[in-house]
């Protein structure tokens, strides 16, 4: 067997692990830059799935970011609210202070009502 033919066979024996490795770069990439991630990540774990292939996609799954997203109010993207700046059009956001929603605050109780009764030292001297 000629050197060519050689190498044509180890061609053709590769390219299904070449087409998985091409289509699970691909789909991390989409993934990536749809979870929020910068283009530069978005190459990054192209890399790996082209090189690595199912392994990549497990370990992306398992290190992806879980926390909600929110849109970038200039250019509409989806980013991860604890960056201080959209990954797309590089546009500042300030922070909201964390506040509690209106309806999940009580009433507060007057002096006289207590929610666990009366004083220790109304009960010792009861005693």
């Amino acid at each position: 067997m000629s050197l060519p033919s050689q190498i044509f066979s180890v061609f053709l024996m590769l390219l299904p692990s070449l087409f998985v490795g091409l289509w699970v770069g691909l789909c991390l990439r989409r993934k990536s830059l749809s979870l929020g991630g910068s283009s530069r990540a978005a190459r990054g774990w192209f890399a790996m799935g082209l090189l690595f292939g199912i392994p990549a996609w497990i370990t992306f799954n398992l290190v992806r970011p879980r926390e909600k997203m929110i849109t970038c109010l200039n250019c509409g993207s989806l980013r991860r609210p604890d960056q201080m700046t959209c990954h797309v059009c590089r546009a500042g956001w300030d922070f909201k202070e964390l506040e509690s929603p209106d309806w999940c605050l009580v009433e507060p109780l007057e002096e006289s009502e207590s929610p666990v009764g009366p004083a220790m030292s109304e009960r010792q001297t009861d005693l």
